[in-house]
């Protein structure tokens, strides 16, 4: 994956998929008609065994279900 910066009035992170499985797990992401969440990491964490900090996460946005309890409040 390529990623471009462009600096005008906006500055904005383009990713590039440069294969095909880079363009099926970008499709995973943005498709289904879920919406998406970014993240700014910026204490290390680990990530698939990896420490990061001051990274990027983009990822499907997760709606929790609500509960007879909350429902109820």
């Amino acid at each position: 994956m390529k990623h471009v910066f462009v600096t005008d009035s906006n500055t904005q992170l383009i990713l590039v998929p440069e294969s095909e499985t880079d363009r099926l797990l970008l499709d995973s992401v943005m498709s289904s008609g879920a919406s998406t969440e970014i993240e700014w990491i910026r204490q290390p964490v680990s990530v698939l065994g990896i420490s990061v900090k001051d990274s990027i996460v983009i990822r499907k946005k997760t709606y929790k279900p609500i509960t007879e309890d909350a429902e109820q409040a």
